[in-house]
């Protein structure tokens, strides 16, 4: 809640008379909170062993607040690739996209890097949501007309801007790097009748373990071979 309050113009406060809408942090064994509000009398936020972390809680709660997950976006299929084959069938539907009549993106780009965006291994509102701009708070009490900062910065609390990585300036006009790491993928192809051959003289990999829902996996270092496409292979 702090980090929410200290970055946006959210502020939480204690409830004194729990019959109005309100948000209750409750343990249980799954991670779920509802988009938006659901419940006039209050509404759980669900807080399971696999998401006690910073980051998940974060998330959480931007989704209480009326945040779709940034792979959720009607776009999202431009910028990354699902192997729904891969998924657990039963949570298939946490990486369905969300109809374009339902949400705006507010112009803003696909952000890979962004804390609703599900990662590598990740395991319908009836009626349009109506949520204002979270900065058009801000930007009214500075005395502006529309957001001034560019490259997608956008107008803090008080009245500077807040700039993305790889930019910076008063307005966000300078561009200094990349907004993303540079990274990129090896595709090997062989001339025809060879076969491409790897050898690994030396590597560790960091072992299975209960990162997530108490089940001991491969979720932070594992090796995947993809011979046949680009999206999926043998791990």
């Amino acid at each position: 809640m702090t980090y929410w309050m200290l970055h946006t113009c959210i502020k939480f406060m204690e409830v004194r008379d729990p019959t109005g809408p309100h948000l209750r942090l409750v343990r249980g064994t799954l991670c779920r909170s509802a988009i938006g509000r659901v419940s006039k009398t209050g509404q759980d936020v669900v807080i399971g062993p696999g998401c006690r972390k910073f980051g998940r809680i974060v998330r959480l709660l931007a989704r209480a607040l009326g945040w779709y997950d940034e792979h959720n976006r009607p776009d999202r299929d431009l910028y990354v690739h699902v192997n729904e084959e891969n998924v657990v069938p039963f949570l298939r539907y946490r990486l369905s996209k969300v109809p374009s009549q339902l949400v705006t993106n507010f112009g803003l780009s696909y952000d890979l890097t962004s804390l609703m965006h599900a990662d590598a291994q990740p395991f319908a509102p009836t009626e349009p949501l109506s949520i204002p701009h979270p900065l058009a708070k801000w930007i009214q009490a500075c005395g502006l007309t529309e957001e001034r900062c560019s490259k997608e910065g956008y107008t803090k609390w008080d009245c500077s801007c807040v700039c993305p990585a790889g930019t910076s300036g008063s307005r966000c006009e300078n561009v200094t790097g990349q907004y993303y790491d540079i990274w990129c993928v090896k595709w090997i192809r062989a001339p025809q009748c060879y076969t491409p051959v790897i050898t690994f003289h030396a590597f560790h990999l960091y072992g299975r373990n209960t990162y997530r829902d108490d089940r001991p996996l491969c979720y932070l270092d594992f090796l995947e071979i993809r011979s046949h496409n680009l999206y999926s292979g043998e791990v």
